[in-house]
Parts: C-alpha cells; structure tokens; sequence
C-alpha cells in the first residue's frame, strides 16, 4: 500500500511516497532496513520499471529489533515527481572546468544528503493487526 506523506526531519521536508509493508502484497514488495537510505524505489508502469524515489527513512514499531521487517513497518522514499523541475534544473548547469570540480560535487550532495536525516528511524504509535 502506498501514499503521499509530507516528511520533518531535522526541520526539513521532504515530499515523500509512504510504503506499508502489509501481508498479502505484491511479488515486488519489500521493506527498507537501516543503511537502505539513498537507495531506488521503482514503479511499474505498463511492462516498463521506472524509478520514482529515493529511499531516505524508515518507519518501526517501539523495541524493534534492527534486523527485523515487520508487517506495518513504513518506507520513506523522496517523490522524484515533485522535485522533477529542480532536478532538470540542475542537470542543465554546465559542467565545471578544471580537476577539483568532482570532489566539489562529492562533498555538496554527502553534506546535502547529510542535513536531510539521512537513515532516520520513526516510531509507528500503533500496531496493526
């Protein structure tokens, strides 16, 4: 089951695709785990995969071990369809001249990707059954 979420993290939002992990889903379902952040979230459309998010938090229950999904754990992906225009935007800058310019680029998105929360875990307040 999917939906749209608006996310705080770190007092950032982040317009995200919601996953639950439910029993009785998909062939293609599954869970995001700790370390899954930066991670690709695709979508079927028609006989063609395509990618629609960017994993970035997930969602557990209070006292969960680690190394256990769960059904009701939540998947946190960014929508990619709402930032489309800034992601262009970005692609149409020219490339910078020089040597260092790959190491700048490096630096900007890890302290980017930093700043948003990157790996957070939330606390589902209640149990489905």
């Amino acid at each position: 089951m999917a939906g749209a979420s608006v996310v705080e993290l770190n007092g950032l939002h982040t317009v995200a695709i919601r996953t639950t992990f439910d029993q009785g889903g998909s062939d293609h379902e599954a869970q995001a785990a700790i370390g899954d952040s930066g991670g690709a979230a695709f979508v079927q459309n028609g006989s063609q995969w395509e990618l629609a998010g960017i994993l970035f938090a997930i969602g557990d229950f209070p006292d969960q071990p680690f190394e256990k999904a769960l059904y009701g754990n939540l998947t946190f992906s960014a929508d990619l369809s709402f930032y489309r225009q800034e992601i262009l935007d970005e692609m149409a800058l020219p490339e910078p001249s020089g040597a260092l310019w790959p190491g700048g680029v490096a630096v900007a998105l890890l302290a980017r990707r930093r700043g948003a929360g990157s790996g957070q875990r939330f606390a589902i307040a209640s149990t489905r059954s």
